[in-house]
């Protein structure tokens, strides 16, 4: 069972620099650790609802590596992947599977923590790429409050508190709609698209947050550049804050991702 967005990746070439522009910006981030294998290392945004940001970068961004984010980060800083959470990923794969949707089946993963913890879960990723590019699921192993900021890890003096949801752009919105009709075991709705350069969209239920996939029209929007540049992936997060003095239009200092505020 899908319960709700966990969290959205934020792929960053400096993660030191990430944290103090994030940290500019009045969120409040914490050291996540290196993951198992020693490839990639992440710093992290939690907030109240549970849900989180994931600064990762390369521990070695000059050396190419086996990794599935490679090329995502390589074309550019920015929101390049999310997760949903579910309690059993081994029976969401078969249950995907049943439904068409071929996968590898769940598969474990984990970091350590700079205070020597060990963190663990298991991935189910879905192959995606054209026509759309749907999310990976994740089941804690360990107990998730080791996993996921919380407390007054996740206060924040911008005063963020929650992601609301967001909108992933894609080339083929009827694919894209079976894709998540599958993943999200829901067949969404119809509704007029929430960003600029939009031509339609379908919204899908994530728990209390949404999930719109969103193609562009004709025009030489931001929302067409963005697919030219990534392919389909996730475009806009929506959080929710107590204050909506945010500068977050500097791309820079939120290196790439398009983030929108809600009250």
């Amino acid at each position: 069972m899908i319960t709700r967005i966990d969290h959205i990746v934020i792929g960053v070439r400096d993660l030191d620099q990430a944290v103090a522009d994030y940290t500019t910006l009045g969120f409040t981030v914490v050291p996540g650790g290196t993951h198992t294998g020693g490839v990639t290392h992440n710093a992290l945004v939690g907030f109240a609802d549970g849900s989180y940001f994931e600064l990762i970068a390369f521990v070695d961004p000059d050396t190419r590596a086996d990794h599935r984010w490679w090329d995502a980060i390589a074309a550019g800083e920015g929101v390049i992947d999310f997760a949903v959470a579910t309690d059993d990923a081994s029976a969401e794969a078969a249950r995907i599977a049943g439904e068409g949707l071929a996968n590898d089946g769940a598969i474990d993963g984990g970091r350590q923590r700079p205070d020597g913890q060990q963190v663990g879960w298991r991935n189910l990723v879905v192959p995606g790429g054209a026509p759309a590019a749907g999310p990976f699921l994740i089941e804690d192993r360990t107990p998730r409050e080791l996993r996921v900021p919380s407390g007054p890890e996740a206060v924040h003096p911008g005063g963020f508190q929650a992601i609301d949801g967001l909108t992933v752009v894609v080339e083929d919105l009827q694919a894209a709609r079976r894709l998540y009709t599958v993943l999200l075991d829901d067949d969404g709705v119809e509704v007029a698209p929430s960003v600029a350069g939009g031509a339609a969209a379908y919204r899908f239920p994530a728990g209390d947050q949404w999930v719109e996939l969103v193609t562009p029209d004709e025009t030489n929007s931001r929302l067409r550049m963005a697919l030219a540049q990534r392919g389909p992936a996730p475009y806009t997060v929506v959080l929710r804050t107590s204050d909506r003095s945010f500068a977050g239009e500097d791309m820079a200092l939120t290196h790439g991702a398009r983030l929108e505020l809600t009250q």
